[in-house]
């Protein structure tokens, strides 16, 4: 049975459609891998087909194979006749999954039991910088300079409006921007200059999560990316990039209707951006220091913001699995970036093994080698 290089992507989140978009840029880099769709309602698809964007605009993906993975198995399942039969090996699994717990860690966790090999970032980083909330408090707790903010749960929130309306207002001063602690891509996202319009925006925004972030708005700001990813042992960093904007925020259309179905790489943006020689060795370090304590792995983005007035940095968000990989940003080729991911993969893989001694006791134990375990 040979191994082959999966391409996981898809997923019930309203990043859907960036997800595919993603996953096909990054299929046309690797070659011989096998692409697997999870669709809206949960299925797994594979197929060729599943490499043309027009598969799922007419929604033929749902005539593909149905596959999935199945516990303590590093191979990939086909469903034939209602039963699921060993298909192929899994070489390693190439995550370009976007927004929500897909992003957050769940996915890792599946791979990680399985112990399979995948590009993208441990269940931990996973799971704090895909919340916005949660990234909040950890990032605080390193000392890096942050926007001032409030968080909001839905539950409390509808206890009692009044009372945590007045609570924002007693931290934050207007304009204020509102986002969706688990959502990335500018989806939901408001910008409120009234407490009439902070109200009407937290109730629209609770339609996309159960957790709000609310931030003190910089009106005269420049947004500045940068991307990295670890690679024998050095991190290796992007350039940095200005992206333009329309309106007061990089909205969704920004990102990812600029171009022809080509997602961030098509987005408008300044390479290069004019900033100090400290600021710029202010954002380098304070991204591989978000990378390394928070034990990411994979491409990250990490975008900030500068504030022009006061010439201050803040860190604004920490992208785990950004848009088309964010290949656009580095000097080295796509493809070349997909090969040292897909190594890195194999090398976290068997430093997992190693670590885990609960593994390594139990096939002691199996051997003979120990005596009986006890509790």
């Amino acid at each position: 049975m040979n191994k082959q290089h999966i391409v996981l992507f898809g997923g019930d989140s309203f990043e859907h459609e960036i997800s595919i978009i993603s996953a096909i840029q990054v299929m046309n880099q690797i070659e011989h891998c096998i692409p697997v769709y999870i669709a809206l309602d949960g299925n797994w698809y594979t197929g060729e087909n599943l490499k043309n964007i027009k598969t799922y605009q007419n929604h033929d993906y749902v005539k593909n194979k149905k596959v999935t993975i199945l516990p303590n198995d590093q191979r990939l399942y086909v469903k034939k006749r209602k039963k699921w039969k060993p298909w192929i090996e899994i070489e390693d699994v190439v995550c370009v999954l976007h927004g929500d717990v897909l992003e957050g860690g769940a996915v890792a966790g599946l791979l990680e039991l399985n112990h399979i090999a995948y590009t993208s970032s441990s269940i931990v980083g996973s799971s704090i910088v895909q919340s916005k909330v949660k990234s909040e408090y950890v990032l605080q707790g390193m000392h890096i300079d942050r926007l001032p903010y409030f968080a909001i749960q839905k539950s409390t929130y509808y206890e009692n409006p009044t009372k945590t309306i007045k609570k924002i207002l007693q931290t934050l001063s207007f304009p204020m921007i509102i986002k969706p602690s688990m959502l990335g891509s500018s989806i939901g996202i408001k910008v409120v200059y009234d407490q009439q319009q902070l109200e009407s925006a937290v109730q629209f925004c609770f339609q996309y999560d159960e957790e709000l972030l609310v931030q003190q708005y910089i009106t005269n700001a420049k947004e500045i990316n940068i991307a990295l990813y670890r690679y024998q042992n050095e991190i290796y960093l992007s350039r940095m990039e200005e992206p333009i904007k329309k309106e007061n925020i990089l909205s969704f259309a920004d990102k990812y209707q600029q171009g022809d179905k080509e997602g961030m790489a098509q987005a408008v943006r300044i390479m290069d951006p004019d900033l100090t020689k400290q600021q710029k060795k202010q954002i380098e370090w304070i991204a591989k220091e978000v990378y390394e304590k928070l034990s990411l792995s994979g491409v990250v983005r990490i975008d900030f913001l500068l504030d022009i007035d006061t010439e201050k940095v803040y860190l604004n968000e920490i992208n785990n699995i950004p848009g088309s990989l964010a290949y656009y940003l580095f000097d080295i080729e796509f493809a070349e970036l997909m090969r040292r991911l897909q190594i890195e993969a194999h090398y976290r893989q068997q430093n997992r093994l190693q670590k885990n001694v609960r593994f390594v006791v139990l096939q002691q134990y199996k051997n003979g080698k120990i005596g009986k375990l006890t509790k």
